[in-house]
């Protein structure tokens, strides 16, 4: 979740900040979070302010802020996934990126992602020159 890479990420990490924010307001609050989930009051800052952070981040500081289970969360984080689903058709892309990126690895992951970056800063024409017969 940390790169953004498509709107739906984006919508719930804004739906976060936004929820969460309130209840974090001040610096004995942000203090107390930390002690309660671990996470340091800099990253919950970048958490609340700019939608920084992993998922596990995440999933800690929700559930410390709306005093909920894990379990509960997780039931309402697929009901969210479920919804998005339905109102954001993915492109053949994403469908090609999503399934893929189940067999690969982290690591794997940040290469290939690398690599499409990379050859999308070369400059077309990419002309294979062939001799003449």
């Amino acid at each position: 979740m940390s790169k953004q890479p498509d709107g739906s990420n984006t919508d719930v990490r804004k739906a976060f900040m936004v929820y969460v924010r309130p209840y974090l307001d001040t610096k004995a609050k942000k203090q107390a979070a930390k002690e309660a989930t671990g996470i340091e009051v800099g990253t919950i800052d970048g958490m609340i302010y700019h939608g920084r952070g992993g998922i596990e981040a995440w999933q800690s500081l929700l559930t410390y802020v709306f005093k909920i289970s894990d379990k509960q969360l997780e039931t309402v984080l697929t009901e969210i996934k479920d919804l998005l689903r339905k109102r954001i058709k993915p492109t053949p892309g994403q469908l090609m990126w999503s399934q893929t990126g189940e067999e690969l690895t982290e690591d794997e992951k940040i290469f290939f992602s690398e690599l499409a970056l990379a050859h999308k800063k070369l400059k077309p024409p990419f002309e294979v020159k062939q001799k003449k017969k």
